[in-house]
């Protein structure tokens, strides 16, 4: 069992609500808590467990060899986001445009588990149009109005968003996030907003127009089931313990109470790394969700 210390990520569409969780920060807002993410320049540390003072990359390293993972970094990437503000209208490409455009070997799938739901009940979800040819024009009109279309959501719901689907969450979204570990994103449209030095936010419109699957739309689940998309499984728990009965690593991610676990105080944000037949013991009742990648 290894428990990992969140890392906190300020945006200018950041909130304050993940503040408390990231202990001994001094930002004014947190976008972005990364409760899992493990590459070789930033990975959570390790503050309780075998591997305490390391990081989860080193850890990685050394239970890939025993559980036979084929990839470097580990392939889940899982965050708490608090989007204060609409997201920026982006996709990210699948497999086969990842190679194509970036020479990539995988895009990115993620899912959203909403802890409280957008202020305007919706968020970005797919197009408006009926066609590529449509969408080329309308874009390049800049006529976004008539290519977005929207999906209404509430607290507690599920939406898996597949690659090449057109998304964004809307502001006063809170959401467990888990993705693939992959930096592929593509924005094709960000409300023409301005960062701290009074820039324009990079767009990638050309790439985003080859990522985009027109026929592409998310839908709502409960957030309150287990959920198996093509490359992992993710699933809501509320109690007093968790056992990984699976032959993977399981990430458990507290979304709610707090409780010590060999010595740490876990609270929200933080994940627990279980391997195969390990079990966490929490002193109360906590909410958490537990993901793991299907994929080795």
């Amino acid at each position: 069992m290894q428990i990992l210390k969140p890392i906190p990520m300020a945006t200018i569409w950041g909130g304050t609500r993940l503040i408390p969780y990231a202990k001994g920060y001094k930002g004014e807002n947190i976008g972005q808590l990364y409760t899992v993410k493990c590459n070789k320049d930033c990975s959570n540390q390790i503050v309780g467990g075998s591997y305490a003072g390391k990081t989860f990359y080193k850890y990685y390293q050394d239970a890939r060899q025993r559980f036979d993972m084929s990839f470097e970094e580990y392939p889940l990437l899982i965050a708490l986001v608090d989007a204060k503000e609409d997201l920026s209208v982006q996709v990210h490409p699948n497999d086969s445009c990842a190679a194509k455009l970036e020479q990539q070997p995988f895009g990115k799938t993620e899912s959203w588990y909403f802890l409280e739901a957008p202020d305007r009940g919706t968020i970005v979800n797919g197009c408006l149009c009926y066609g590529r040819d449509e969408l080329v024009e309308r874009a390049c009109s800049n006529d976004f109005e008539h290519i977005i279309d929207y999906l209404e959501v509430k607290k507690g719901d599920y939406v898996f968003v597949e690659a090449g689907t057109l998304h964004a969450l809307g502001g006063g979204s809170m959401v467990y996030e888990v993705q693939e570990n992959s930096d592929l994103t593509y924005r094709f449209y960000d409300y023409g907003r301005k960062d701290s030095q009074g820039n324009s936010r990079p767009l990638h419109i050309e790439k985003a127009l080859e990522a985009v699957d027109v026929s592409l739309k998310s839908a709502v689940l409960s957030g309150e089931a287990g959920h198996q998309e093509k490359k992992y499984w993710s699933g809501y728990l509320k109690g007093r313990s968790c056992r990984n009965v699976s032959d993977r690593l399981e990430m458990v991610t507290v979304i709610g109470g707090e409780s010590p676990v060999s010595g740490v105080m876990v609270h929200k944000g933080m994940t627990i790394v279980l391997e195969p037949g390990e079990r966490v013991e929490f002193s109360g009742e906590i909410e958490a969700i537990v993901a793991r990648s299907l994929v080795k």
